[in-house]
Formats: C-alpha cells, sequence, structure tokens
C-alpha cells in the first residue's frame, strides 16, 4: 500500500511539474497611441487634414468628428479625436491643417507634431511651437 501511495505521489508530482513546464505564458506588448483633441467646427465647412510624413513609422489609427452635444447651439463647435499609434521604432511629423471649404481651401491653422516611436512600437507627441 506504501509503495502504491509513493507511486502515486510521484506520478502527480511529475505531472504538476510537467503542466508547469508546458504552460507558456508570454507578456504581449500591444503597443501605446497617443491622442491628439481638436476643436472643429463642421458646420462652418473648416476640417483638419492630416498629413504622416513617413507613414511607416506612425499611422493614424483613428479620426473621429464629435458634436458637442452639451449645448443646444446650432453650428456649435465640435472636437476632432486622432489617435496616432506607432509602427516602428524613428522619429516623423504629423502636420494638421485647418483647412476651410472651396477649391482654394484657405488654410486657417497649421499644427506640427514631432512622432517618436521607440523600439516597443509606443509613439509620444511633441507639438512644435
Amino acid at each position: 500500500m506504501r509503495n502504491v501511495v509513493k507511486t502515486l505521489s510521484v506520478v502527480l508530482i511529475a505531472l504538476v511539474l510537467m503542466a508547469g513546464c508546458c504552460k507558456k505564458e508570454e507578456e504581449v506588448k500591444v503597443p501605446a497611441t497617443e491622442t491628439i483633441k481638436l476643436q472643429e467646427n463642421a458646420s462652418t465647412g473648416y476640417k483638419w487634414e492630416i498629413k504622416v510624413a513617413d507613414e511607416s513609422i506612425a499611422k493614424i489609427e483613428s479620426n473621429e468628428y464629435t458634436e458637442k452635444t452639451s449645448e443646444d447651439i446650432v453650428g456649435a463647435p465640435g472636437f476632432r479625436t486622432i489617435k496616432v499609434a506607432g509602427l516602428k521604432e524613428g522619429t516623423t511629423t504629423i502636420t494638421l491643417k485647418y483647412v476651410g471649404p472651396g477649391k482654394k481651401k484657405p488654410v486657417a491653422k497649421t499644427l506640427v507634431y514631432d512622432v517618436t516611436v521607440n523600439a516597443d512600437k509606443d509613439a509620444s507627441l511633441v507639438l512644435e511651437v
């Protein structure tokens, strides 16, 4: 009986050890995104145009316009929310132009962000002043 208990104990310990050694836990790093939030007034025809200088380093992950709902004023401005994700290590720039309607598209404002993406593909933004 003692030998059976010893044998079962050894088998049980071996199974536990084998299960532990075969289980793989991988840490998967998800690249962090940076968010740019800008005021925009769609009712005037003005909107933000986006240009990424090197799209192999960073990309625009999302680009959404949200109307301001807290005010019941016709023509009230909303917000443009732009999420930037890193693709590979390096630096690039993102240029945003607030352009008006029509063929000439007058530029009311220009913003330039320096984008640095680290080895973990985390993007960081710095607005050039």
